[in-house]
């Protein structure tokens, strides 16, 4: 390793390959995360302070931010005051990306909750974040608004067919799994059309004294049939008493 002062505040570091093969170190894994690396800036830091009298004092606070946000952490807020010019604007930008992400997690975590307690109406605050970080919440927003319009629409005309005011069929176009639960809706107002219309028919029937007419059981699916069919045989056995022998 081959370190040279190149200005008041600048030094060049040349790490060969050899180097980094004497430490176990690949090109790939050359990052201040892994331990190797985090030892060989160490090792580089003392050289550069031992030869040239360079003070590493302040970068050795920010470093650990820095390995902190790698491994999913949020450090604690840095006293900027101990550091001037660039330094001082480093750990600043440190603290406002800590506080970023501190804020986002709740805001996420407040989103959960919510989900978990059933108020579908909850959403991230998007205005109060710059840019990625704005973009992210309106981004699970949008994920939220993607479930819960189909779930919204799905317990409306549940609730209305339950009442007895049966919905027109739905048109908005949706996509897959939501698709799926459409087209079951719109299969069930299908059925409870062509069930009023062939008891409609059947009490009309009755009422005109035609009391062979019967309705097709074979045309519904499951307890829909076996309902149609029950109907049928209780008009044959009310109408067999009036039946001429």
């Amino acid at each position: 390793m081959k370190i040279e002062r190149i200005g008041e505040k600048k030094i060049k570091v040349t790490v060969s390959l050899s180097d980094l093969k004497e430490r176990n170190i690949d090109l790939q894994s050359l990052t201040y995360n892994s331990a190797a690396a985090q030892e060989l800036l160490w090792d580089m830091m003392e050289q550069a302070e031992s030869q040239y009298g360079f003070d590493f004092s302040n970068v050795h606070i920010v470093f650990e931010p820095i390995a902190d946000f790698a491994e999913g952490k949020i450090p604690e807020i840095i006293d900027d005051s101990e550091f001037n010019g660039e330094f001082n604007r480093l750990a600043q930008n440190f603290n406002q990306l800590a506080l970023v992400s501190k804020m986002r997690g709740e805001d996420i975590n407040s989103l959960i909750r919510s989900a978990e307690e059933g108020i579908l109406d909850a959403r991230g605050d998007q205005p109060q974040y710059p840019g990625h970080h704005g973009s992210l919440l309106e981004g699970i927003n949008k994920i939220i608004d993607a479930y819960i319009m189909p779930i919204n629409v799905s317990a409306d005309y549940i609730d209305r067919i339950s009442n007895g005011d049966l919905p027109p069929k739905i048109t908005d176009a949706y996509r897959g799994d939501f698709n799926e639960i459409k087209n079951n809706l719109n299969s069930l107002i299908d059925v409870i059309h062509m069930r009023n219309a062939d008891i409609g028919q059947l009490i009309q029937a009755a009422l005109d004294g035609r009391l062979d007419f019967r309705a097709d059981p074979s045309k519904y699916p499951g307890e829909n049939g076996r309902m149609i069919e029950g109907i049928n045989l209780s008009l044959i056995h009310i109408s067999e008493p009036t039946r001429p022998y």
